[in-house]
């Protein structure tokens, strides 16, 4: 029984190691107005969640819907259950892009996000997804996630840059949520005829 105890507090330690070894060069999770803009050029993050590994805390941005007007804040608390989930989630995790895929029928009126995450030695990647979309293997995190923009442990702070990496993206998140921007107007054809 004690050989037990002690294995399960070598893994833990072990765990706890090998965790700490994993740098995350950047984590970003964005939600965006994609289902209410027709024009790309309109597309903006609605929340936006930067977890800042070198300085262990989180930095959040809130842009009011109807206007441009945002409000900053950042973590009052270290969030060491964030980071060890991005790891346990995301490090030598292979996800698909895009959730739903081409295969998967869905139509879905509600935001759209996604998570940019890079690890120290690893290229930078995108997930773009919708909730009722994601796997399930991340759907806890997901979860987590979503919950971070209602906890009270911020302060408000001075506007950071949150555009610049969202705008990087653009291309890649704009095919994936089958976004259709309405055609040019020389190649509308209307015929009208009048009934009698």
């Amino acid at each position: 029984m004690r050989s037990i105890f002690y294995l399960l507090i070598l893994i833990s330690l072990l765990n706890t190691a090998c965790t700490n070894k994993i740098k995350i060069e950047r984590f970003v999770w964005i939600q965006h107005n994609q289902n209410w803009v027709w024009n790309p050029n309109d597309l903006q993050a609605r929340f936006y969640v930067e977890y800042l590994d070198s300085c262990n805390e989180i930095k959040f941005a809130y842009t009011k819907p109807k206007s441009d007007s945002s409000e900053y804040y950042i973590s009052v608390c270290p969030p060491d259950s964030l980071k060890s989930l991005i790891i346990n989630n995301l490090y030598n995790n292979d996800y698909s892009e895009c959730y739903p895929n081409d295969n998967t029928p869905y139509m879905w009126d509600g935001y759209n996000y996604c998570i940019i995450y890079k690890f120290r030695n690893q290229p930078e990647r995108i997930l773009n997804y919708i909730p009722p979309a994601v796997p399930d293997s991340l759907r806890k995190f997901i979860n987590y996630l979503e919950q971070l923009t209602s906890l009270q442990s911020y302060k408000k702070t001075r506007p950071f840059d949150r555009t610049t990496l969202f705008n990087k993206y653009r291309e890649k998140i704009i095919p994936c949520g089958y976004f259709a921007p309405p055609p040019l107007d020389d190649s509308i054809k209307v015929k009208y005829i009048i009934s009698r």
